[in-house]
């Protein structure tokens, strides 16, 4: 009787056992799900925080604030964060400046404030020098005059340059007249002093002095030759005589 006690007892402590760990295996069991699913949420929050998205901060600085214009800098670009990126595309609108060159074209500056005392002098030197020549020839000798105003190397103004030492002894003919100014020698001098015939000083070529060859002597001429520049020459044929004018500027 006692050995069928003993092993009833036995199996009772057995079932009992059996029930006990069971329950500790699904209690261990939903503990584990339960910690699983911590995890799991914690990741989603984790995964919601990485996810937000990247603000991109883009700067653009004009070349020339001044000026409008269609060239630009180097773009600056901020980054926050490396998961969502935006791309922003920057339109440049390009400006095309029309630009004008403007030609200026030097021309010749005529001295053309001639007092009347000036203007008699030339006129009263050129008809000394050229007296019964052509409108054309006394145009020449006017010329010369009005260059060596023009020049650095003389006086600037007529009467400086006509009673300038030892130059135009025929500055005289202005005090005593000895040849009376013609109408021709007034409209040669004004045509030359007014740019009315530029051609004129055009082929002098900046000449400052003249000669003709068959009035003055070999060493004369000799001198105009070595120690000056040629540059043009003319004839005229006076009163059944052919002369020859030469022009010479400063070497």
């Amino acid at each position: 009787m006692d050995k069928y006690l003993m092993f009833a007892t036995c199996i009772v402590v057995a079932v009992f056992s059996l029930l006990t760990a069971c329950d500790t295996m699904q209690s261990t069991e939903q503990q584990s799900i339960d910690t699983t699913y911590e995890v799991s949420t914690s990741q989603v929050t984790t995964t919601e925080v990485t996810t937000t998205e990247t603000t991109t901060v883009t700067k653009v600085y004009l070349k020339d604030r001044d000026r409008i214009s269609a060239e630009f800098m180097p773009v600056e670009t901020i980054t926050i964060g490396s998961n969502v990126e935006e791309t922003s595309t920057v339109e440049t609108t390009s400006q095309t400046t029309e630009t004008t060159t403007e030609t200026t074209t030097e021309t010749e500056q005529y001295y053309t404030e001639l007092s009347n005392t000036e203007f008699d002098m030339v006129c009263a030197v050129v008809q000394a020098e050229a007296n019964s020549g052509s409108v054309q020839f006394k145009e020449y000798i006017a010329g010369i005059i009005y260059n060596r105003v023009q020049s650095d190397q003389f006086p600037n103004t007529v009467y400086g340059v006509l009673t300038q030492e030892n130059q135009f002894g025929s500055i005289s003919n202005y005090y005593y007249n000895t040849y009376p100014i013609d109408d021709d020698t007034r409209l040669a001098v004004s045509r030359i002093f007014s740019g009315y015939d530029s051609y004129i000083l055009y082929n002098l070529n900046g000449a400052v002095s003249y000669c003709n060859p068959n009035l003055v002597s070999n060493s004369t001429l000799n001198w105009f030759e070595t120690s000056l520049r040629f540059t043009y020459q003319c004839s005229e044929y006076i009163d059944g005589i052919t002369w020859v004018h030469r022009f010479y500027a400063l070497p």
